[in-house]
């Protein structure tokens, strides 16, 4: 093997081979024998060890080649660093423009690629949809104790109260929030917790203590609040548990392959079909140079603040 190929991407003009991972591909007109050549005499690009198609449009000298080289700048691969939705964001944006690219889709290496990074975004739009109905559910459960220790504020305050009218009015209410309290309601589980609450509810809105809660201004609002948090805990809850039946792994567990896919199979793909010349693939190859250009900026400037 020439030295000259050894050096990833060189062109070697004295045994006109196109190098690339360190070793020399293909040698001139015939099979490739190594990932990805170009013959410089017959123009047919070579991929995965075998010959795939015939390029017209490729240069046929080792000076076409080398021009292109020199005009075309190899596309940066994608950072690790980014978010998983980011990358759930850029497999999306680079899925759909492969689908409105009717010229990539004949590339058959391409269409296999962009087979598994599509399946493999809509695994992680899953897995991030099931994290974020976990986070949800947590946050209305904190709204939700929030207005049970409001209500429980209100009460005792007007029992603590020096006017015997508002502080007997308060009294039975106080009574029945005391028991909750009591039985643990603010740090029970989460279905223990919804139980206590709804019995909560409806003890204190019982016809009989209409008068006790008219009387006591604020108090009202206070049980209003309780109702509507626990609503949209029950909301809340149903969406995670839909979510969770989806058994779907951790969004972090798809973040390995799918930028192995854009990092090690679509993006080398892609540079030498640019080097090559081949202007099937050019405006598919711009949409995903973009997109990833977009995310890996993103993450720079976000490491620098």
């Amino acid at each position: 093997m020439c030295r000259a190929s050894l050096r990833r991407g060189l062109v070697c003009t004295k045994q006109a081979r196109l190098a690339r991972f360190g070793r020399g591909l293909h040698n001139i007109c015939k099979a490739a024998v190594g990932t990805g050549g170009l013959c410089t005499k017959c123009a047919a690009l070579t991929y995965s060890g075998r010959r795939l198609h015939k390029i017209r449009s490729a240069p046929t000298t080792l000076a076409g080649i080398a021009q292109n080289k020199e005009e075309y700048k190899n596309m940066n691969r994608l950072t690790y660093s980014l978010k998983n939705t980011e990358l759930d964001g850029l497999t999306d944006s680079i899925v759909r423009a492969f689908k409105a690219d009717a010229k990539a889709a004949l590339d058959q290496f391409i269409a296999k690629v962009m087979e598994e990074i599509e399946k493999l975004s809509g695994a992680i739009t899953t897995a991030i949809l099931q994290d974020k109905t976990a986070s949800n559910l947590e946050a209305a459960d904190g709204v939700r104790d929030e207005a049970l220790r409001t209500l429980g504020t209100v009460l005792s305050g007007y029992a603590a109260l020096p006017v015997e009218a508002k502080k007997a009015a308060a009294a039975p209410l106080k009574a029945v929030w005391d028991k909750y309290s009591k039985a643990g309601i603010l740090n029970a589980s989460y279905t223990s917790e919804s139980s206590l609450v709804e019995s909560l509810l409806e003890e204190l809105g019982a016809e009989s203590l209409a008068e006790n809660r008219a009387a006591l201004d604020g108090v009202a609002e206070a049980i209003s609040a309780v109702r509507d948090a626990q609503t949209n805990f029950a909301l809340e809850n149903d969406a995670y548990v839909k979510a969770l039946n989806n058994k779907a792994a951790a969004a972090s567990s798809y973040k390995k392959p799918l930028l192995a896919l854009i990092n090690d199979k679509l993006v080398p793909y892609l540079n030498a079909m640019q080097i090559a010349g081949n202007e099937n693939c050019a405006d598919f190859a711009k949409s995903v140079e973009t997109e990833i250009a977009r995310i890996n900026d993103a993450v720079a400037k976000r490491g620098k603040k």
